[in-house]
């Protein structure tokens, strides 16, 4: 079977915690992961998640890396032809 891998990445503090929007982002990739599961299993495909954390120090030097999704090595944003946003 062959392996779609996606990758989510976030800020995560010194407590080990992250803010709320990142938290809804978790859900819902962990949500769509499930579903393509479901919807590649026939193609003979197969998601694999891949979280990893982003420390402050990181963040600070480029914060656009946190709460990203990375789907076989591309951003998401290059799939969509999109572009990152930002909020505070």
């Amino acid at each position: 079977m062959k392996t779609l891998n996606i990758l989510w990445q976030r800020l995560v503090d010194a407590s080990g915690s992250t803010c709320p929007r990142c938290e809804g982002t978790q859900q819902a990739v962990e949500q769509a992961v499930e579903r393509l599961k479901a919807a590649l299993a026939p193609l003979g495909v197969e998601p694999h998640l891949e979280t990893r954390e982003i420390t402050p120090d990181a963040f600070k030097a480029r914060p656009l890396e946190s709460n990203r999704i990375w789907i076989d090595g591309q951003p998401l944003e290059s799939w969509l032809n999109g572009a990152p946003g930002a909020s505070r």
